[in-house]
């Protein structure tokens, strides 16, 4: 008796996580269609994919007579939010390489004025003497203000230096290398208790006095935002705020002409004797 071989086409090997064939390729699939049965694109790993993603679609778009209305508008919308996340990306960028610039010579003064406070606390613990206590506390203060200053100074911006003023004095002819050595060596924060303070540390002080969430959106603060969000948003509101009070700007959009002239007419002649409330 005679079998006929089979073909090696009719043999079926089932996989070795119990999943079939099948089951594997639906979910291929799901991967490369959304819900609506369109494929879509992989997201941009990093901002040079998302750069190259957006000139595809500029590219695209420049012959959007023969795209469909639908796919033209996806395409844009896409477009308009790959190049915020292109913004964002640049900014952070931006910011990143400041804070790695300014970071040790923030942490070495916050370092120092630390270190000056703690002194300064010790001796207003063991000093009775009224003049010498205030004295005292005043420079506790700076020394406070001082680490606020390191530590939430904006971190978009270039930061200024506490003790730069008191460096450039006592250098002199010093070489570069000494006067680093200077500066680890001596106590800079005491050497410039008296010595006059960046601009910006007024700022800290103020932002101090009104609690944690004042210094915290100092140091998040972005590049010219003071300038731009100050008197011109404060413009805005006050001339949105005198809309809503004024009552006759609104009236005059409701009225008919002819209506507005009825009344104008009345009421200059009604306003030797009391107007509308004495003709009731």
């Amino acid at each position: 008796m005679s079998f006929a071989k089979r073909k090696f086409s009719d043999f079926k090997v089932e996989p070795e996580d119990g999943r079939n064939e099948s089951y594997g390729n639906a979910m291929g699939a799901k991967r490369l269609k959304n819900r609506q049965g369109r494929r879509t694109v992989a997201p941009p790993k990093n901002l040079n994919d998302t750069k190259r993603r957006a000139r595809n679609i500029e590219r695209q778009l420049r012959g959007a007579e023969k795209l469909p209305a639908d796919k033209r508008n996806d395409l844009e919308r896409e477009l308009s939010h790959l190049k915020q996340k292109i913004v964002d990306g640049e900014e952070s960028k931006k910011t990143k390489k400041i804070i790695s610039k300014y970071h040790m010579i923030r942490f070495y003064e916050r370092q120092k004025a630390d270190r000056l406070a703690k002194q300064l606390q010790k001796q207003i613990a063991n000093t009775e003497d009224e003049e010498q206590l205030e004295k005292l506390k005043r420079h506790l203060h700076i020394a406070q203000i001082d680490s606020l200053y390191a530590n939430y100074f904006p971190l978009r911006e270039k930061y200024i230096s506490l003790y730069s003023s008191v460096l450039k004095d006592s250098n002199g002819a010093q070489s570069a290398e000494e006067a680093k050595a200077e500066a680890k060596s001596t106590n800079l924060a005491a050497k410039s208790l008296n010595s006059e303070r960046p601009q910006f540390w007024s700022v800290i002080e103020k932002a101090a006095e009104k609690g944690m969430p004042a210094l915290s959106a100092i140091r998040e603060r972005k590049p010219g935002s003071e300038s731009r969000d100050g008197p011109a948003k404060d413009d805005a509101l006050k001339s949105k705020k005198a809309t809503r009070s004024g009552d006759g700007k609104t009236e005059s959009k409701k009225l008919p002409k002819n209506k507005v002239k009825a009344e104008n007419s009345d009421d200059s002649g009604d306003d030797s004797d009391g107007g509308f409330f004495e003709a009731a």
